[in-house]
């Protein structure tokens, strides 16, 4: 894992989306960890199938991982994590979807967050008083 990780080959790519589906919680959460240092649409496909796991430490790995993936249909699929949220929201604005941040930043403030994402929030939304 740790080999294909640093070949940006795209076959390297495929390979650790393949071992996604090996055995071992902990392997297959490196593997995640791995995949989320890649690009593309097979890479966020291989993320939201992670997402679904069975286990919880590869579905928060791939959680935290698509937040990072400049996608607004993503916010959905993190709905109770307010740091990944904010972490999407971000990477959304990085992505110039300044709208689809917006969005996602004015739900932060609306939700029951906690209070560092609420400011965080605020800070991009230019509200903070």
């Amino acid at each position: 894992r740790c080999s294909l990780e640093l070949h940006p080959s795209e076959r390297a790519t495929e390979a650790l989306i393949a071992a996604l589906d090996a055995a071992g919680t902990l392997f297959r959460t490196g593997v995640v960890n791995s995949v989320s240092k890649r690009k593309g649409p097979a890479v966020a496909a291989a993320l939201r199938k992670a997402a679904e796991d069975r286990q919880p430490e590869v579905r928060t790995a791939a959680l935290y991982a698509l937040a990072d993936v400049p996608d607004p249909a993503n916010d959905s699929l993190l709905a109770t994590l307010p740091v990944a949220r904010a972490r999407l929201a971000e990477t959304l604005r990085a992505a110039g979807k300044r709208a689809d941040s917006d969005r996602i930043y004015k739900s932060i403030l609306a939700s029951d967050a906690p209070e560092p994402q609420k400011k965080a929030a605020r800070l991009a939304l230019g509200t903070v008083s």
